[in-house]
């Protein structure tokens, strides 16, 4: 659709609504689900 959308959160059950996660700690990518 050519539409991005970023959201930053540390809450758990709004990071379940998105389609594609990426786990960031102390600026380093642990894991993408």
């Amino acid at each position: 659709r050519g539409t991005t959308l970023i959201i930053v959160t540390h809450d758990p059950e709004v990071a379940e609504l998105a389609q594609r996660v990426i786990h960031i700690r102390d600026g380093v990518v642990e894991r993408e689900t």
